[in-house]
C-alpha cells in the first residue's frame, strides 16, 4: 500500500471520532446558546470547527513525522517517497476538514434558521458565499499542518536547543496564513491585501515551508527508539 493510502487507513477511524465529538460538543453548544442567550450571534461551529481545522493539522503534522518516518523507512519507503505521500495526504486532509467545516456552518446556518435562533448579526451561510468561505480556510489549514511538520523536522534533524530556535522560522505559514486569509466565526475576513494577492502569497509560503521540510528531512538520520 502507498504512503497516502497508509496514512488514511491509520488515522481514519481518528477522524470518525473527532468528528462525533465536535458534532455533539456543537450539538450541546447550540442548545445553550439557545436557552441562555437567545439567538446566536456567531457561528459557534466556526468557533469550535474552525478552530480544530487549525490545531488537529497542527498535531497531525507533529506527529506524522515523528511516529511514521522511521516506520515507513524500515519496511523499504524512501525519504522521499515517505515526504510525497506526506504531502498528498496533508493536501487532502486538509481539504476534507475545509469541506466539513463549510458544509457544517450550512448546517448550522438552516437549522437556527428554521428554529428561528439566527441573530441579527449572525453570519447566514449562502451557497454563493461558500467557495469564498472555502477558500479562507483551506490555506489556513494547511498552513498550520505545514508549520507541525516544520517544527518536528527542526527536533528530529537538530538538537533540541536547535530546534527550540527553529520553531520560529517553522510557524512562518501559521502566521502569515492568520494574518492575510482568515474567516471567523463572525463571517469576517482579514483584508489587508486583496484575497488574491493574499492567498498566492500564503500558498506560496506554505509550498515553500514544505520544500525546507524536504531538504531538511530528505537525509536524515533514521532515530533509533530508545531501549
Amino acid at each position: 500500500m502507498t504512503v497516502f493510502g497508509t496514512l488514511a487507513r491509520i488515522y481514519r477511524p481518528i477522524l470518525l471520532w473527532f468528528g462525533a465529538i465536535i458534532l455533539a460538543v456543537e450539538a450541546i453548544g447550540l442548545v445553550v446558546i439557545g436557552n441562555t442567550v437567545g439567538p446566536s450571534k456567531f457561528s459557534f461551529w466556526i468557533v469550535m470547527a474552525g478552530a480544530a481545522l487549525k490545531y488537529w493539522p497542527l498535531v497531525a503534522g507533529i506527529l506524522l513525522i515523528s511516529l511514521h518516518l522511521r516506520l515507513f523507512v524500515a519496511n523499504g519507503v524512501t525519504r522521499g517517497e515517505f515526504l510525497g505521500g506526506l504531502a498528498m495526504f496533508g493536501v487532502a486532509l486538509t481539504a476534507l476538514l475545509a469541506a466539513v467545516v463549510t458544509a457544517g456552518h450550512g448546517v448550522e446556518s438552516l437549522l437556527l434558521g428554521a428554529l428561528d435562533l439566527r441573530g441579527p448579526d449572525y453570519p447566514v451561510f449562502t451557497l454563493t458565499g461558500a467557495p469564498a468561505e472555502f477558500g479562507h480556510l483551506l490555506p489556513g489549514s494547511m498552513a498550520y499542518m505545514v508549520t507541525g511538520m516544520l517544527v518536528t523536522a527542526g527536533f528530529y534533524r537538530f538538537n533540541p536547543w536547535i530546534g527550540v530556535l527553529l520553531i520560529i522560522p517553522g510557524a512562518i505559514p501559521l502566521a502569515v496564513a492568520d494574518n492575510l486569509v482568515k474567516f471567523d466565526q463572525f463571517g469576517e475576513t482579514i483584508d489587508r491585501l486583496p484575497y488574491g494577492t493574499a492567498l498566492v502569497l500564503t500558498l506560496a509560503v506554505i509550498v515553500g515551508g514544505f520544500l525546507v521540510l524536504y531538504r531538511v528531512m530528505r537525509d536524515t538520520p533514521i532515530r533509533r527508539t530508545s531501549g
